[in-house]
């Protein structure tokens, strides 16, 4: 392909990369004054190989212009001059993670967390739009010197209802996912995958299967567990090995079911911070990863090596001794007592002495009645989160009698529509549905619903004698929703905060209460609004910015 000075509107300012059908360049757009990556493309050879490489080319623009989110790569401008395709794509001062895994190799473990959360945020939305990426690694993971993290690339991306068979096996070896390796139907899941082996990386500067081929590399991942992360990385926290061996399941049905799954999850165990706090540590890593000291970005929590046979055996070896030993203690104690007792009155009636009454009053010291409690008993009922899960049969014999009747204990089944991760007074339960057992007081419990499409919703749960074992909660009936009809498009802000909607009709859901609607158009300008919604409300609004 002969080189050229200016595609369109773009002066081409140095080449970037370069494949047989095309390069990439740093761009000047003069009119708005910015950088753009430019990727050209010029078809030429066999006509079936220039339709498919067209194709390919024109889903990506189609794939670009369909998302607006802060962690994908924005598409400025897309077209064709003198015989060359090209996208007009946002420049991103700064590298991919390649090179910065190839530089530095491993990188600590709150950098990983923090650069995965914002990478699974940016798949999340790819996903919303029926997008799957297929092509998730290191080089298509953007790290900008301002801490910002962008996913880039789609060029393999294609549509949910697509198959491997329809399209070809694609993706990089090392990334690609069981179910595409084996050309059966893909979903959203495997890029879960993908993203995982990544991770996986950045954690511990090598891939989790290991061979000595891409074609062995592949076969290991459709036939061989990974390496656990203890392996490899012997200080790694139980929760982040947990995770990711949900993310790394062979089979599609037994991965987490979502990118957003993904990030409750690293909240509900880690401390994630905001997104301008993770920026900061990225930034402030890229800025000399050498020198980098780690800064308690994630709540390390150490994971618990698990207990061999031998060790199990000595534990009960030790319990049984120390029991023996207090048998013999209190054995020593009673004679001790019968002693000092006056053998003319053993046999008698006469009250017991000062000594039994001691010994019966420190016995019941020992063995006090417990106070109420609002502790909840908890379990893991899934593989996505930690719910608090125990029989009836084990709920009944955790009960306390006390002489108060405002304490009881209760088994629960909480169901909500839709599903959400239920919190109990600040503590996660798990997703919904699940079934908890409580021990609690008459007094309001505080519960929290959180679903990423609705704002957390939340309710007082007010158990006593007459409360039924089944609670359902509607969190459509706790929010309102604003369906909005903007002409041509504009930008909306809620409350000064920005939304991403694309163009056409959307719906709003926003919580009880009274909120400052703008909407701001380039050319056409802005408009304002103000209503107040109810509770289980469906408010239409439409809105014409001519």
């Amino acid at each position: 392909m002969a080189v050229v000075k200016k595609v369109g509107q773009y002066q081409l300012t140095a080449e970037i990369k370069r494949t047989e059908y095309g390069a990439t360049y740093r761009g000047w757009d003069a009119a708005q004054q910015r950088l753009v990556l430019l990727k050209t493309f010029k078809p030429h050879g066999e006509a079936q190989i220039v339709e498919a490489c067209a194709a390919r080319f024109v889903q990506e623009a189609e794939a670009y212009s369909r998302i607006a989110h802060p962690n994908v790569v924005k598409l400025w401008d897309y077209g064709y001059d003198s015989g060359v395709c090209y996208l007009a794509l946002e420049f991103i001062e700064g590298r991919d993670l390649r090179r910065v895994l190839q530089q530095f190799g491993a990188l600590p473990v709150e950098i990983a967390v923090a650069i995965i959360y914002e990478a699974l945020h940016g798949l999340a939305e790819i996903h919303r739009q029926n997008i799957i990426h297929r092509d998730l690694k290191p080089e298509n993971i953007l790290l900008g010197l301002d801490g910002q993290v962008k996913l880039c690339d789609f060029d393999l991306a294609t549509q949910e209802d697509e198959t491997a068979a329809h399209t070809g096996l694609t993706g990089s070896p090392g990334y690609v996912a069981p179910e595409a390796i084996l050309g059966e139907k893909l979903t959203s899941v495997a890029d879960i995958f993908s993203l995982a082996v990544v991770f996986y990386e950045m954690l511990t500067g090598a891939r989790p299967f290991h061979a000595g081929s891409p074609s062995g590399e592949m076969s290991a991942i459709v036939r061989l567990a990974h390496l656990p992360l203890h392996k490899v990385l012997h200080d790694a926290p139980m929760r982040l090995e947990e995770l990711l061996d949900l993310m790394l399941a062979k089979r599609p049905q037994n991965r987490l079911a979502s990118a957003t799954e993904a990030q409750l999850w690293l909240e509900n165990h880690f401390e994630v911070g905001t997104p301008e706090s993770r920026a900061e540590f990225l930034r402030t890593y890229l800025e000399a990863p050498a020198t980098y000291r780690a800064t308690g970005l994630v709540a390390r929590k150490p994971a618990m090596a698990p207990m061999s046979k031998t060790a199990r055996s000595r534990r009960w070896v030790y319990a049984v001794g120390f029991a023996g030993i207090l048998f013999l203690g209190g054995a020593w104690f009673y004679w001790q007592a019968q002693r000092r007792t006056d053998p003319a009155n053993v046999h008698s009636t006469q009250q017991p002495s000062s000594m039994q009454t001691m010994a019966d009053s420190l016995a019941f010291s020992h063995n006090p009645k417990p106070a109420p409690s609002t502790e909840v008993i908890k379990s893991p009922l899934n593989i996505a989160a930690e719910a608090a899960v125990i029989p009836a049969t084990v709920a009944e014999s955790t009960k306390v009698e006390t002489p108060s009747s405002t304490s009881f204990s209760r088994t629960l089944w909480i169901r909500s529509n839709p599903w959400a991760y239920l919190f109990l007074n600040g503590d996660s339960l798990g997703m919904t549905p699940l079934a908890v057992a409580v021990r609690t007081s008459t007094s309001p419990q505080q519960l929290a619903f959180k679903n990423p499409q609705f704002p957390q919703v939340e309710a007082a749960l007010q158990l006593d004698t007459q409360t039924a074992d089944t609670l359902t909660f509607s969190l459509w009936e706790r929010v309102a929703q604003l369906e909005l009809q903007i002409t041509p498009w504009a930008e909306v802000y809620v409350n000064d905060e920005r939304r991403t909607l694309v163009e056409g009709e959307k719906n709003i859901l926003l919580l009880p209460g009274k909120y400052r609607l703008r909407f701001v158009h380039t050319q056409l300008g802005e408009k304002t609004e103000t209503v107040s919604l109810r509770a289980g409300e469906v408010r239409y609004l439409a809105v014409n910015m001519f």
